[in-house]
C-alpha cells in the first residue's frame, strides 16, 4: 500500500475511526446519560456517513487518491494545506482522546486489581499528570518517531 493512496487512506480511516469510536462511545453514554448519549451517538453517525459520501464523491469527480489531492483540484494549494493542517488536528484529538482515557482509567483499573499504588500514582490530579506524561512520552513520542 502506497503511502497516501486511496487504499492507504482508506485504511487510516476506519482504523481512526473503529479505535477512536471503541474510546469514545462509551463514554459518551457515561457522561451524557442514555437519551442524549444516544443522540450524540446518531448524530455523529450521519455526519460520517455524509461526509464519507462527501468524500467518495469528491474522489471519483476528481480523480484524487487521497484528501490532499481531492483538495487540491477543488481548492488549490491553499485549499491542500488547510486539508493537511486539518488532518493533523484530526489526529491531536485522537491522540488527546486516548491521553485522557488512560489518565483516567490506568489508576483506577490498577487499584480494582488490588494493586497498592503510591501517592504519585494513584487517581489525584498528580497521579492522573504523571500518567498522562508517563503515556506519552514512553509511549507515543517513540511511536510517532520516523522510522
Amino acid at each position: 500500500m502506497a503511502p497516501g493512496s486511496v487504499n492507504a487512506s482508506v485504511f487510516s480511516l476506519i482504523i481512526i475511526c473503529l479505535g477512536a469510536g471503541t474510546i469514545t462511545i462509551p463514554y459518551v453514554f457515561y457522561i451524557n446519560g442514555l437519551i442524549l448519549g444516544a443522540f450524540f451517538v446518531i448524530f455523529g453517525a450521519t455526519l460520517s456517513v455524509y461526509t464519507g459520501f462527501l468524500i467518495a464523491y469528491c474522489a471519483e469527480k476528481t480523480g484524487g487518491a487521497s484528501f490532499e489531492e481531492i483538495a487540491y483540484h477543488l481548492y488549490g494549494t491553499k485549499g491542500m494545506r488547510f486539508t493537511s493542517f486539518c488532518n493533523i488536528l484530526c489526529n491531536v484529538g485522537f491522540l488527546i482522546s486516548y491521553i485522557v482515557l488512560f489518565k483516567d482509567l490506568t489508576p483506577y483499573s490498577l487499584q480494582l486489581f488490588g494493586v497498592d499504588l503510591p501517592s504519585y500514582l494513584n487517581d489525584s490530579k498528580l497521579g492522573k499528570f504523571v500518567w498522562a506524561s508517563l503515556f506519552c512520552f514512553a509511549g507515543l513520542v517513540p511511536l510517532s518517531l520516523p522510522r
